[in-house]
């Protein structure tokens, strides 16, 4: 498992546009600021935030992860991002399962 460090590292260094699972959507123009990564929905243009330490909780705390582990965990609508987001920094397989 990786460290919170690591976690933040591999999202610095992630390669963009990202897809979502589905392949229906992809995010790009990531930014960190402070804990929250702040990125756009390319199709739409919307803007959206994560709070990343949310976000590696939910990585550290579930073997599985899918949209509704994440929406149950945080309560937020940043779900299909979220999961994206831990398949481009290879931290879950295509199935949601845990890899590193």
């Amino acid at each position: 498992m990786l460290s919170e460090g690591e976690f933040i590292t591999k999202v610095k260094e992630m390669k963009t546009p990202i897809q979502s699972k589905r392949g229906d959507a992809f995010y790009d123009r990531f930014e960190l600021k402070g804990d929250t990564l702040h990125f756009v929905r390319i199709k739409t243009g919307r803007q959206w935030s994560l709070d990343l330490k949310q976000l590696y909780k939910v990585y550290k705390t579930s073997d599985y992860i899918d949209t509704t582990v994440v929406k149950t965990k945080t309560g937020r609508r940043v779900s299909s991002p979220s999961v994206a987001i831990l398949m481009a920094i290879k931290c879950i397989d295509n199935s949601g399962y845990r890899i590193a």
